[in-house]
């Protein structure tokens, strides 16, 4: 992936069961739109354990730019 450097971001690594998973995404959709954030999502070791797009369809209205967790994304953040 490449990062824009005229693009701000937002990390957001939920933790704990399904529901605790899906609040925090919740919480963390409406910081990236407030803040005009691209809400970068790592799933992989909340209770989720998948990548969001595997169980839902991320729609366009979303309220923001939502880019997945890969790990070629660890030295940039």
């Amino acid at each position: 992936m490449q990062i824009d450097p005229e693009k701000r971001y937002f990390l957001s690594r939920p933790r704990g069961g399904f529901n605790d998973s899906m609040v925090q995404i919740g919480k963390s959709r409406l910081y990236a739109e407030k803040f005009n954030r691209v809400l970068v999502l790592d799933t992989s070791r909340s209770g989720l354990r998948e990548q969001l797009d595997t169980l839902f369809n991320v729609p366009d209205n979303f309220g923001c730019e939502v880019q997945l967790w890969d790990r070629d994304m660890l030295p940039v953040f």
